[in-house]
């Protein structure tokens, strides 16, 4: 039921995704990925910089083995450059992000044993894009 309740705020938080991509504003955004999970991001612009929260869960759908999924939260700072006619933003970011989750795991000597395993570890995520904003 969390994963529905998350997916469809997601998906209504989406749609003004497009209202939000004026300068010195914010943008909020989602993905919803069939059978596997959701994605969502705020950004917030402010003059030339890019301030970014995300999370992203992901759920490995397959019968045939134990549930394994990972969730990853990621901090990004960056900047942002416009053409003359304010149409195209080319814009980098680099943060910190963490990444948890179950894993699947098998014994060494016995491949038709599986076993759940949890992991944490933390990264440092970077993007980089062109966005086109017809608005």
């Amino acid at each position: 039921m969390k994963k529905l309740s998350l997916i469809l705020l997601l998906v209504i938080f989406s749609i003004s995704t497009t209202k939000g991509q004026e300068i010195e504003k914010y943008s909020i955004g989602g993905s919803f990925m069939p059978l596997v999970g959701a994605s969502g991001n705020l950004n917030i612009y402010s003059k030339k910089y890019i301030y970014s929260a995300e999370y992203t869960y992901i759920d490995v759908f397959d019968l045939s083995s134990p549930n394994e999924y990972s969730h990853q939260a990621n901090l990004l700072f960056g900047k942002y450059h416009e053409n003359q006619s304010e149409k195209f933003r080319v814009f980098y970011q680099a943060g910190l992000g963490v990444i948890w989750g179950v894993r699947e795991c098998s014994l060494p000597d016995y491949d038709d044993i599986h076993y759940p395993d949890k992991f944490t570890t933390i990264g440092i995520p970077a993007r980089a894009g062109v966005r086109y904003i017809p608005f």
